[in-house]
């Protein structure tokens, strides 16, 4: 009788501690929101948040991963009004738990339309978080007829560039090639009035090298700073040489 007493105490005991424990695996409690990376500044070498791309029609979009262990992915919406219907244009399949960075390359035709995005996470049961902020981007259009490119003599190059949105607010990014390294990263105003803009290497004063380097391989950019918040555009990279 005692052996039988202590038996059923023992499992009752377990089955206790089994039934009290914390695995969520068997709730429906959600998961966190999911936490957006908050825009770099124009200047930063090293971009992050939502932005344009320099490879064709592309917004870059950065969030943080998950604390929770069960999340399994996550779910990215877009619209392009911030009260309208949401599609969904990433899933968990695309968007895995590690998962930090998508690029939502959007159809020529929403240039200079802003689109907003929001995203969820995905737990192992398929339970969705309660929806991210909304962010949002417009994307204008890009910077183009960049020069120099090739092979120039000039170690002190005057860029030039035409921007047929007038909008007359730039920044010059200026690489080593090879290296990936930065020499120059420049903010600077146009011209009201012409397309075409230019502006002479170092004339702030700000780079590296006083003068490029001979036999040096280099890239540039002009990226384009938007009139509103988180709008812009990103030029493609131009290559040149100097001799």
């Amino acid at each position: 009788m005692v052996r039988s007493l202590c038996f059923f105490l023992i499992v009752s005991a377990i089955f206790a501690i089994l039934s009290c424990s914390d695995d969520s695996r068997f709730t429906d409690e959600p998961p966190p929101a999911v936490i957006w990376v908050v825009p770099s500044s124009d200047l930063d070498q090293n971009e992050r948040g939502i932005d344009a791309l320099p490879e064709g029609t592309s917004i870059q979009l950065n969030w943080y991963r998950s604390t929770n262990d069960l999340v399994v992915g996550y779910e990215l919406y877009r619209s392009t009004e911030r009260s309208g219907s949401y599609q969904i244009i990433a899933n968990k399949q695309v968007l895995k738990n590690d998962d930090t960075l998508y690029v939502d390359v959007v159809d020529p035709s929403m240039v200079n339309r802003r689109l907003y995005y929001y995203m969820t996470a995905v737990n192992d049961i398929g339970t969705r978080s309660e929806p991210s902020d909304t962010i949002s981007y417009r994307l204008i259009e890009k910077a183009t007829n960049l020069l120099p490119q090739g092979s120039i003599a000039e170690r002190r190059p005057v860029f030039s560039w035409t921007d047929l949105n007038q909008i007359n607010n730039y920044i010059i990014r200026v690489l080593k090639s090879e290296s990936g390294n930065y020499i120059w990263i420049c903010h600077t105003f146009g011209v009201y009035g012409p397309t075409v803009q230019q502006i002479e290497y170092n004339i702030d004063g700000s780079a590296l090298l006083d003068s490029l380097n001979s036999g040096e391989e280099y890239i540039w950019r002009v990226d384009i700073v938007g009139p509103e918040n988180n709008s812009g555009s990103e030029s493609q990279w131009a290559v040149f040489q100097i001799q």
